[in-house]
C-alpha cells in the first residue's frame, strides 16, 4: 500500500528544490549573452541609484565617499530580504567568486587621497579561474578600479575580485537572500 502522504511530501519538496534550481540559476547569474571581453559598471551617486539597478547584475560603484556604508542597507537594500556578514579584512591578493547575492567592497583608508586598488572580472571567467594551470588562469581579463576612501562598489553574484596584497583597509559586506544561502556556493 502506498503510503500518499508521503508521496505528497516528496513531491513537494522536488518541486520546492526544482524552482530554487531555476531561481538561483536565472535569477542570480548574470547575463550569458554578454561577451566576457565587455564589461559594463554602474557609476554613480547614492541618490541615483535605486533597487531595479541592482538586478541589472553588473558592479555599480558609489562615486562620492559614504561615512558609513552599512547605511545602504537602510536604503537600497531595504526592499530586498537579505542577511548581512560585515568581514573587517577582506582576503588579499587571489581571485574569489562572490557567492553572496551582493558583495558591498569599501576602502576604509583614512586619507582622501589615498587611493587603492581592487580588480574585478566577469562572471565568465570562471572557466579560466577554476583551472589548476596558472598558463590557463593567466588569460582571464579583469578591469581594476581605484577607489578612494569610504567610496564602495558593490558586486553582484558570480562577479570576481581581488584585492591586492599591498592594499590596505578594505571591508565587505556580504548580503544573501535565501537562495544564495543555499544555492550560492554551488553555482559559482
Amino acid at each position: 500500500m502506498v503510503n500518499w502522504k508521503w508521496l505528497v511530501l516528496v513531491l513537494i519538496a522536488c518541486i520546492l528544490l526544482f524552482l530554487s534550481y531555476v531561481y538561483v540559476k536565472y535569477s542570480l547569474i548574470s547575463d550569458p549573452s554578454v561577451d566576457q571581453n565587455e564589461i559594463s559598471i554602474h557609476q554613480s551617486s547614492v541618490e541615483d541609484i535605486f533597487p531595479h539597478h541592482l538586478l541589472e547584475k553588473v558592479p555599480i560603484i558609489i562615486m562620492e565617499s559614504l561615512s558609513s556604508p552599512i547605511e545602504l542597507l537602510q536604503t537600497l537594500f531595504c526592499y530586498l530580504f537579505v542577511s548581512n556578514v560585515h568581514v573587517k579584512k577582506v582576503k588579499k591578493d587571489a581571485f574569489l567568486a562572490n557567492q553572496h547575492k551582493y558583495l558591498i567592497l569599501f576602502h576604509t583608508h583614512e586619507s582622501e587621497e589615498h587611493k587603492q586598488s581592487i580588480y574585478i572580472m566577469h562572471p565568465k571567467n570562471k572557466k579560466y579561474m577554476k583551472s589548476k594551470s596558472e598558463k590557463v588562469r593567466s588569460q582571464a581579463q579583469y578591469v581594476e578600479i581605484r577607489l578612494r576612501a569610504f567610496q564602495v562598489i558593490i558586486l553582484p553574484y558570480g562577479w570576481w575580485y581581488k584585492v591586492p596584497r599591498e592594499s590596505e583597509g578594505f571591508e565587505a559586506l556580504k548580503l544573501h537572500d535565501s537562495a544564495s544561502r543555499l544555492f550560492g556556493k554551488y553555482f559559482t
